[in-house]
C-alpha cells in the first residue's frame, strides 16, 4: 500500500506534527466515563459492555497512580474546570457524589482504597491551596 506524502516532503526526515490537544486528566476521564455509564442505562450485570469495561479500566488507572500524581492530576482537572483542586476534592469526597465514580464491579478493597485516598487528599490539597494563596 502506498502512503500519501505531501509535495516537497519526499526524502525529508521531517514529518508533519499533529496539533497537540490537552489530554484530559485521569480524574476527568473517570468522571466522564462514570457519567456516561450511568446515563447509558446498560445492564450492570453484563461485563462485556464497553462503558463498563472502560469505567473499570480508568478507575484502576486512577488507583494505580501515586499520591503525588493524583494531586497533580486533580490540579490539572481543576485548572481545566476553572475551579480549585480543593473544591473538587470537597465535592467528590461526599459519599453520594463519589459512589458513581466507583464501578459496580470494583472489589471491596478497591472501594476502600478510593475512599481512603480521598480522605487523605483533602487535607493535602487544602494545605497546598493555603500555600498558593
Amino acid at each position: 500500500m502506498r502512503m500519501f506524502t505531501p509535495r516537497g516532503a519526499r526524502g525529508s526526515r521531517r514529518t508533519a506534527q499533529a496539533p497537540q490537544v490537552a489530554a484530559a486528566s485521569v480524574f476527568e476521564q473517570l468522571k466522564c466515563i462514570a457519567a456516561l455509564h450511568e446515563q447509558s442505562g446498560e445492564p450492570t450485570d453484563d461485563p462485556r459492555r464497553p462503558l463498563r469495561t472502560e469505567h473499570q479500566t480508568v478507575f484502576e488507572h486512577w488507583l494505580s497512580l501515586k499520591l503525588a500524581a493524583k494531586i497533580a492530576d486533580l490540579e490539572a482537572c481543576a485548572a481545566n474546570e476553572g475551579v480549585s483542586a480543593l473544591e473538587i476534592v470537597r465535592h467528590w469526597i461526599q459519599p453520594r457524589c463519589h459512589c458513581g465514580l466507583i464501578p459496580d464491579v470494583a472489589l471491596p478493597p478497591q472501594r476502600e482504597l478510593f475512599e481512603l485516598e480521598f480522605e487523605i487528599l483533602l487535607p493535602i490539597v487544602a494545605a497546598n491551596s493555603d500555600l498558593a494563596a
